[in-house]
């Protein structure tokens, strides 16, 4: 028998509060399905694809006071890895090469005399 959104929702937050906290998603999909109040894959077809996080948010919206019993009203915000810092360009070195065209730089480098 095919269930209404909101009681999927429910059927969520009653598990959660029964758990004492909200699973995170890899911790739901691990899960023994049998144990679940909605297998992982069918929660995603409940909802038309939509991401583990916004079904718990939309828990929260419309089950405010359930979503409080649980005790984690607030979610988790992924974690984002710090911006990387691009590293200090190396000073020109002023050295007689510096003075030489490319092609004479080239031939250096190989070995061959420019003469």
């Amino acid at each position: 028998m095919a269930k209404y959104k909101t009681e999927v929702l429910l059927d969520m937050v009653n598990f959660f509060s029964e758990q004492g906290r909200v699973y995170k998603r890899s911790e739901y999909w691990r899960e023994n399905p049998d144990l679940l109040p909605v297998n992982p894959k069918t929660l995603k077809r409940y909802f038309g694809g939509k991401t583990y996080n916004t079904i718990l948010k939309m828990a929260q919206k419309n089950f405010p006071v359930e979503w409080a019993a649980i005790g984690s009203a607030k979610l988790e915000e992924p974690v984002k890895a710090a911006p990387k810092k691009e590293p200090k360009a190396a000073e020109p070195d002023l050295t007689v090469e510096s003075e030489l065209s490319p092609l004479e730089r080239l031939r250096a480098a190989k070995g061959e005399s420019s003469e």
